[in-house]
């Protein structure tokens, strides 16, 4: 079983899939083997199910860091222009520089890697499930 995903097998199937096996014994052709070795294989496969809540608070998370740059994007370039306005109306004035944009950097390489292993073990997980 994954974070995000979990093959559910269907334990009926695979119970009958495996009596029809055992009930022919040792005397089954090799066609007869071949049937029922497909059989309980497929039966074996099952479905695989993702977990909704796992998945849906990964998404909200990036979400949330997506809306977080983008709000100090916002204040960066706002603050940016304010000062930018200052300066060039005031002469001598000597504008401050904010670490917003460094902040805004930040929360973006968080976003991106989260939203990578994000979605690679999504990927891992409905593959190896």
């Amino acid at each position: 079983m994954g974070v995000f995903a979990e093959r559910v097998v269907d334990q009926g199937a695979l119970s009958s899939a495996v009596t029809a096996a055992i009930a022919q014994g040792v005397n089954a052709t090799p066609a007869q083997v071949a049937t029922h070795s497909a059989a309980i294989r497929s039966a074996a496969a099952g479905t695989v199910r993702f977990h909704g809540e796992r998945v849906t608070a990964g998404l909200l998370i990036a979400g949330v860091l997506l809306l977080v740059a983008v709000v100090l994007s916002l204040q960066a370039d706002a603050f940016a222009a304010d000062q930018a306005t200052k300066a060039a109306a005031s002469t001598g004035y000597v504008a401050a520089t904010s670490t917003l944009p460094a902040l805004v950097t930040a929360v973006e390489t968080l976003l991106t890697a989260w939203s990578g292993a994000l979605l690679a073990a999504l990927i891992t997980d409905a593959a190896k499930t």
